[in-house]
């Protein structure tokens, strides 16, 4: 029921506004988003890794509450870990 609800919402135009972001990495269950260019210098690194019941958006749902972007604002590099839905090879 929250999925349909938030297929709506995102029809509507409501839906989460991401920040732009790169796949850096993949893992069996999980992919590595990088919020820089790569090879964006030598700045600190920041590595969010949410909860595995929580979807990666959360970290950066609109610009005026984003995690991601007040972290990039402050010059960090910016990467989160996407928790991604377990396939049947996963389930092994």
């Amino acid at each position: 029921m929250r999925r349909q609800i938030g297929r709506g919402l995102d029809a509507l135009g409501l839906g989460p506004q991401e920040m732009h972001h790169r796949t850096a990495a993949e893992f069996p269950g999980a992919r590595l988003r990088a919020y820089q260019a790569q090879g964006d210098g030598q700045r600190p690194v920041l590595l969010i890794v949410p909860a595995p019941f929580k979807q990666a958006y959360i970290w950066d749902l609109l610009p005026s509450v984003s995690v991601v972007r007040r972290c990039r604002e402050r010059g960090l590099r910016v990467y989160l870990l996407e928790w991604l839905i377990p396939t049947d090879t996963n389930r092994r």
